[in-house]
């Protein structure tokens, strides 16, 4: 037999498993259970009067803002700098407006932020979001400035949220805006 006659009768032979190989179909298995928050969600009692409130986690930890508390300024990873408080509610659920802004003292809005969000359910049975992004900037005509001048200044951080049922809370805490 001759060395082309012996790579044919080779070739052969492996070609029936070589060509299964290339049928393998790569399956993917949802793990996740599914889970539906409804209109509802968050409302821990029929009734249950809306209540929204704000505060930040810190190491895994959330704590409530209380009046007086500093509220950092941070600089964002894509740029920017941000107030990111988290937003807690019951009695409201399902896909909530929420709108938050930021008044200092002299009267000067240097952050807003409007949008619907998915709230998640915490360890504790509120309806949250752990990091609300409000962009911080100067009104005009000082928009183009560094917002460094901030440090130390005190503000109102105010949310308003209204869910898709129709209910609707707020809340404002007087903090210390944190420089960045």
């Amino acid at each position: 037999m001759t060395g082309r006659a012996r790579a044919a009768v080779v070739l052969l032979a492996l070609a029936p498993p070589l060509a299964g190989a290339c049928e393998n179909v790569v399956g993917y298995e949802w793990v996740d259970p599914p889970i539906s928050l409804g209109d509802t969600a968050g409302a821990d009692a029929p009734g249950a009067p809306p209540h929204v409130e704000l505060g930040f986690y810190a190491e895994l930890g959330y704590r409530a803002l209380e009046d007086g508390d500093p509220c950092p300024i941070v600089y964002g990873l894509q740029g920017g700098t941000w107030v990111m408080p988290a937003v807690r509610t019951t009695g409201l659920g399902g896909y909530p407006r929420v709108a938050c802004h930021l008044d200092t003292a002299a009267g000067e809005r240097v952050g807003d932020a409007v949008t619907q969000v998915r709230l998640y359910l915490a360890t504790d049975g509120a309806l949250e979001v752990q990091s609300f992004p409000i962009a911080i900037h100067h009104a005009p005509p000082r928009q183009d400035e560094d917002v460094d001048d901030l440090g130390g200044e005190p503000a109102t951080l105010t949310c308003d949220l209204d869910d898709l049922a129709g209910n609707s809370a707020s809340a404002a805490v007087d903090v210390v805006l944190v420089a960045p």
